[in-house]
C-alpha cells in the first residue's frame, strides 16, 4: 500500500519503498524522502505533459500552415489555368476575325 500523505491508521504508516522492511518501522526522514521522490516524479510526469501538448500544438499549427500553403498553391495553379485559357481564347478569337 501507497503512502498518500496521510496516515491510514494512527499507529502504522505505509510505505512501499524498496529497503523498508517493515512498515511500521519507517522513520519521518523516510517518509519525507518518498514523498520528495513522489514529488518529483510527479513534477517529471507534468513537464512530460506540458512538452507533449507544447509538441502537439507546434505540429497542429504545422499542419494548418502546410494545409494553407497547399490551398494557396492550388488557387495560383487555377488562376494561371484561367489567364492560359484567356490568352488562348483570345488568340481565336483574333485569329478568327
Amino acid at each position: 500500500m501507497r503512502f498518500s500523505g496521510l496516515a491510514r491508521t494512527t499507529r502504522r504508516t505505509h510505505i512501499s519503498k524498496p529497503g523498508i522492511q517493515r512498515p511500521d518501522t519507517a522513520t519521518t526522514s523516510d517518509r519525507i524522502d518518498y514523498l520528495a521522490s513522489e514529488r518529483a516524479a510527479a513534477s517529471d510526469r507534468s513537464e512530460l505533459e506540458r512538452a507533449s501538448s507544447s509538441a502537439a500544438r507546434a505540429i497542429s499549427e504545422l499542419a494548418s500552415e502546410r494545409r494553407a500553403s497547399e490551398r494557396a498553391s492550388e488557387r495560383a495553379k487555377q488562376s494561371e489555368q484561367r489567364a492560359r485559357h484567356e490568352r488562348a481564347s483570345e488568340r481565336a478569337s483574333e485569329r478568327a476575325s
